[in-house]
């Protein structure tokens, strides 16, 4: 049993890593910033990391801002960590082996 299932889900890590950089924003700034061709998607995304506890909602005056629970920012290092990792070895080959076989 696997308990990544909520993070391996499409956007999700993407949504992650853009609240961490910019805490605060809409879920509509959101929505824009990871993809406009499917928002609901997004949207149903956001509010799914709000409710297993890796995002939080905060009350501005004007909208409400999205932002990173202790999870979340946990989530989000060890995602950036993975990402680094994988880059490092993307990296390290050969120019011919960087290509996925199909």
């Amino acid at each position: 049993m696997t308990y990544l299932t909520p993070i391996e889900q499409r956007y999700a890590m993407d949504i992650i890593l853009l609240v961490e950089e910019r805490e605060g924003l809409s879920k509509g700034a959101i929505i824009d910033a990871v993809s406009r061709e499917y928002p609901r998607t997004v949207y149903a995304r956001i509010n799914h990391l709000v409710k297993i506890g890796v995002l939080r909602v905060v009350l501005y005056p004007d909208y409400p801002g999205i932002h990173l629970t202790r999870f979340g920012h946990e989530l989000a290092e060890h995602i950036r960590a993975m990402d680094d990792i994988m880059k490092r070895l993307h990296d390290s080959l050969p120019e011919d082996d960087t290509e996925v076989d199909e």
